[in-house]
Formats: C-alpha cells, structure tokens, sequence
C-alpha cells in the first residue's frame, strides 16, 4: 500500500544551516501565500509521478530540503519498494487548511538510509499540515525558506523500530 510506504517514508524533520538554500525565512509570506505554494508543489509532484515513476522519485530528490536525504539512498529505497506499489503512485492532496507552524523544529531521530539530519535545526520555516494519501490522512511537513517550500519526504524505512 502506498500509504504506508508513504507513512513510513514521511520523517517528522530535518536540518542543516550548512546545506540549507539561500535567503531569510519566509517572514513575510502569508499563510495563504505558503498554502498556495504547498498546492503548487503538490500538483507538480503528483504531475511528475503521472508521467513515470524515476520522473516522479527524480521530483522528489529535487525538491526535498537540501540536504535533508541522501538522494541516492533514497532513491534505490524507492526503486525497491517500486514493484510493490500500484500504477497510480502520488505523493498525495496537501489538506493546507490544517497548516501549521512548527516552532523550534529539531530533525527526528531516525534510523532511515536516506535521513541524514536527526538532532539538527534549519533555516527557515516548518510547517506540518495533514496529507491524504490513498484515502488516508497522514502527517507531514514541508520547509519554507526565501519565498521558496521544500518537501521533507523521504522513502526508507526507519531501521530503529
């Protein structure tokens, strides 16, 4: 099931200063204009997956926080799980009405080959909000730094539970 790899991909955070993208925070971005952005890249995520599934992990790698995963460990845990998934593979329906910032966002502690920031901090913003995947509703977060949000979505398991 795809919400369950999805589920178990999602980690709750990350963060490095050293590989995060240029810029201040989005201080002055509103909380629709943030929403707005998270659809946007939302839709093109789930775009990219339509058009193949190496085009929807290459969207994944692309637009994850830098720094965040190993993109190779992420994407040979994606290639992996790959034929166990259904043809109508998405990244999921942001429900960005449950927006919500995360104050003093520290990185997960994780056991996951792709997660490389556990225990760290980052600049900009963290937003958690509900995701619907496969009719389910799952957590996750996105990152919003110098007008511009990042996924934070990876796709191994957690070796630690």
């Amino acid at each position: 099931m795809l919400s369950v790899i999805v589920a178990l991909g999602l980690l709750a955070g990350c963060g490095s200063n050293a590989a995060a993208p240029s810029g201040s925070p989005m201080a002055t971005a509103t909380a629709a204009d943030i929403a707005a952005a998270i659809v946007e890249l939302y839709d093109q995520g789930n775009a990219a997956f339509a058009e193949g599934f190496a085009q929807g992990i290459d969207f994944v790698i692309a637009n994850n926080y830098p720094g965040a995963f190993d993109p190779a460990a992420l994407q040979s845990c994606a290639l992996a799980k790959q034929p166990y998934l259904n043809e109508n593979v998405n990244i999921g329906l942001p429900r960005v009405e449950t927006l919500e910032l995360v104050s003093n966002w520290v990185g997960s502690q994780s056991g996951a080959a792709d997660w490389l920031l556990a225990g760290e901090s980052i600049d900009g913003d963290v937003y958690k909000f509900d995701l619907e995947v496969d009719l389910e509703i799952i957590s996750s977060e996105i990152v919003a730094v110098n007008g511009q949000v990042f996924l934070l979505y990876g796709w191994c398991d957690d070796a630690t539970n």
